[in-house]
């Protein structure tokens, strides 16, 4: 039987029993207990957070952001400068350090969720999006580098947002995405 909400109907049967919902809450709960426990740590998770947190902070201080091919202090990196700007910003308001480096990943995982749980309960029941949320924290959980540092959690936090907008500027599409 479908479940309706809001006059549309989300065509997927799904066992939804309270097993589903403790498994779809103890994945966000696990999943938001390992990202604060690493918020604290003092250590980086993986070589390249280094990198970006070192290089986010001199660019803050007026280094370059790309070095030249010569230079002799080479730091560049093939990514972007989004995930320097945004972790440097973090760092210049709140201090150089361990926490304030990782909270930009921290931050953007939190607002991942709240735009995917908002997305959800948009097109299906409470329990459904419920259900949704868990099955994507639970994959989130399989990422090891999800809040990390790295630009890998800004850029699934972009692609929630995106979706997010374009299903609300065209519902059908947006019903689409959900039963896919």
């Amino acid at each position: 039987m479908p479940q309706e909400r809001k006059g549309r109907t989300l065509n997927v049967i799904l066992p939804m029993s309270w097993i589903t919902s403790v498994w779809a809450v103890k994945g966000i709960i696990l999943l938001l207990i390992t990202a604060f426990l690493y918020l604290p740590w003092i250590g980086f998770g993986e070589q390249g957070e280094v990198h970006f947190a070192a290089v986010s902070w001199l660019l803050y201080n007026g280094h370059d952001l790309y070095t030249a091919i010569d230079s002799a202090t080479r730091y560049s990196i093939q990514h972007g400068p989004i995930t320097y700007l945004i972790n440097g910003a973090f760092m210049k308001v709140m201090g150089p350090g361990f926490v304030t480096a990782k909270i930009a990943g921290i931050v953007s995982l939190l607002f991942t969720i709240i735009v995917s749980w908002l997305w959800y309960c948009r097109f299906a029941t409470i329990r459904i999006a419920l259900l949704l949320l868990g099955l994507e924290v639970w994959i989130l959980l399989h990422w090891n580098q999800i809040y990390y540092i790295r630009p890998d959690i800004k850029m699934l936090f972009v692609s929630a947002i995106s979706t997010g907008l374009v299903s609300t500027l065209t519902p059908c599409w947006g019903g689409l995405a959900v039963i896919a």
